[in-house]
Order: structure tokens, then sequence, then C-alpha cells
């Protein structure tokens, strides 16, 4: 049996981002083998609580890095020693999301800087979602690289141009995470409306609806947009294939349309999308949505946003080539030969009941 550990919260908010990043895991490793039908589990779930034995699979897609991820975030074992075969990738980290710089003074208590020398000592590198996760476990002295966000990839569309409307016939409008950013995303909703008249415009719930989505979803209504509620299943996502482009702040929404190849616009919040922002060639694709320090909602991004937006639109998005380009060969060098292993081990497992060889990660970082 194999066990495949999820980030996403169903129970909770529903974020359908997450459901994205399982999805797209599960799907590169079904390219290669079919049969894989794990047990997942949401992270916080014990597996000693399941009856799950150690020399087990276990997938990890999106696995935390944060200080305390261990047992707070993912309970895993009991005893660490029981961690076999196990394949973290697109490591994540969860911290101050409104910091003027949370990346600066992350710092680790000695059990979890213990507990990631040992699943590094355990398992190699750890596959890193962006560039700025590499950065922090590395000033640690752990090992680690950079394999990219799991949502980023499918293979349908690797190596492929991007799809460029010049004049946009729909766009989504995806809303964040942080009510502080209310009036801002209003101001930018009604420039959206107002400078691309000839367009329909949507604007998409990906997490379960809330007082502060119902608010701005009330006021968008009244500029005459439509609403869609997109929270829960990945397949939900597939409503971006009829849309031209992207303009909001949900991270996920940006890596759904640029998976896709198609053009997104990301206002960044926080350390999440600040962290995407670092990978190479991603800056263009982004505005921040905050200025100073401490971190302030800017008044004005929603003109500066437009302005950026338009001069995409009228370049062809030719800015966007170099984190494309950066996509396509994360995903020939690193994830291809790591989903090629890890399918080669699962096949192992299920054929043969052998034990899977680890450290997949170790051999693509060195």
């Amino acid at each position: 049996m194999s066990v495949l550990l999820t980030t996403w919260p169903l129970h909770r908010s529903g974020n359908v981002g997450d459901a994205l990043i399982t999805a797209s895991t599960v799907a590169l490793i079904r390219e290669r083998f079919p049969a894989y039908a794990p047990q997942i589990l949401f992270r916080e779930e014990e597996l000693e609580a399941h009856g799950i034995r150690p020399v087990i699979t276990i997938v990890a897609p999106g696995f935390s890095v944060a200080e305390g991820f261990y047992p707070k975030l993912y309970r895993l074992y009991s005893d660490l020693d029981k961690l076999d075969c196990f394949y973290p990738v697109g490591c994540s980290i969860q911290t101050n999301p409104r910091a003027a710089a949370p990346w600066d003074d992350v710092t680790y208590s000695p059990p979890t800087l213990e507990t990631l020398r040992l699943l590094n000592s355990k398992f190699g590198s750890f596959p890193c979602r962006d560039e700025l996760i590499v950065e922090i476990l590395q000033r640690h002295e752990l090992a680690a690289f950079n394999i990219g966000d799991m949502a980023l990839y499918d293979s349908r569309h690797i190596e492929k141009p991007l799809q460029v409307a010049q004049n946009p016939k729909s766009i989504v409008f995806t809303l964040g995470h942080h009510q502080e950013y209310r009036e801002q995303a209003l101001k930018l909703l009604g420039n959206l409306v107002a400078c691309f008249p000839e367009a329909k415009v949507t604007v998409a719930f990906h997490g379960r609806p809330s007082g502060y989505s119902t608010q701005v979803a009330a006021a968008a209504t009244s500029l005459g947009c439509s609403i869609v509620d997109l929270h829960g299943e990945a397949s939900n996502l597939n409503f971006y294939d009829g849309i031209d482009l992207h303009v909001g702040y949900r991270l996920h929404g940006h890596i759904a349309f640029l998976r896709r190849r198609k053009p997104s616009l990301l206002l960044m919040e926080d350390v999440r999308s600040f962290g995407f922002s670092k990978n190479p060639g991603a800056n263009a694709t982004v505005i921040a949505a905050f200025k100073g320090r401490p971190l302030q909602s800017d008044t004005n991004v929603h003109n500066k946003a437009l302005e950026l937006l338009r001069y995409h639109l009228d370049h062809g998005f030719r800015a966007y080539e170099t984190f494309l380009n950066w996509v396509d060969l994360t995903f020939l060098d690193f994830v291809v030969p790591y989903f090629n292993n890890l399918a080669r081990n699962l096949m192992l497992e299920n054929l043969r009941g052998s034990k899977p060889i680890s450290g997949i990660a170790r051999t693509l970082s060195s």
C-alpha cells in the first residue's frame, strides 16, 4: 500500500490550490505507473492510527519545512526512525505572511532543526517549490534544491508557447486571503471592468466562501461581474480552460493559468507569492500589492497593475518567456527523473514486494 499525504483541507477551507498540488502529483506518477492508487490522508493524520506500518512509500506533495512542522502540521510516526521510503516534493514553508521580511528572520528551534537534519540524512536534499525556501534551508546548512511547485507541471503543455488574446473576451479575478486588500481589490476589479468593456469578468473563489468573499462578491455583482465558486476538487479549475486572462491574488490561480500557458498577473500579498516571484523569470509575472515595512496595502496598485497589464498585452507577454523556459527546463532536468525513479520504486513495491530505493532527491541534487 502506498500513502499520499495531502495539504488539501477539504473539511476546512477546501482550498482548490492544495487540491491542484495533489492532483498534479498523482497525475505525474500515474503517467509513469498507471496502477498508482494511494491511500490519501490529510497531513495532520497519524500514520500509526491508520495501522500504516513502516516500509511503505509515502509521497508528500507541498511538504512543509516550517518551524514546528513535526508534529504540528505532520504527525507521521511517533518515532521518525520508522519513516522509510519518504518522498517530500515541492516543499513549502509557512511563516508570518504579513511580516515585512519574513524570509530574513526565519529560524528553526533545535527540535525542528534536528528533524530536518534527520530527513536530510535519510532522504537527501529537500526538493523545494521556490528559490526562497531553498535559500532558507541552505542558510541552516540543510541540503535543498528547486524543483518548483508541482501545480506548475502539466506534461501536455510543457514546451508549448503562451496563448495570448490581444483583446481578452473573458477575464477571471481571484480574491486573496487577506481582508486588508479589500478596497484595493475592489478598485482593481473596477479598473478591469472599465478597461475591458467587451470582456466578461468573473470573480472566482478558491476557498470556501466566507464573510470577506461574499462581501466582495456583492460589490462585484453591482459592477456587472459574474461569480463562480471553484473551491473543492482540482477539476473545478477546468473552468479556466475557457478563460483568456487571470488577474488576482491567488497564487494557484496564477499557476493554474501559467500551467495552461495562458497569461496571468499575480498581485503578491504575502510570503507565498513573494517566494514564487524568486523563481527565475517569475518576477515579470507579478506585482507587489504591498509596500513599506511593515507591509501595508499599496493604495495605487490598482493603477499600477493595469499599466503593467497593458504593457504585457502590447508586447505579447514576451517577458514571460524566461519563466516558462525555466519551467520547461526544470521539468525535464528534475521533475522527470524524480518521478521516473519514484514510479520505478512503486513498481518494485507493487510487483515484488521489494523495499523501494530511497534517496532520489540526493541523486538529483548531486
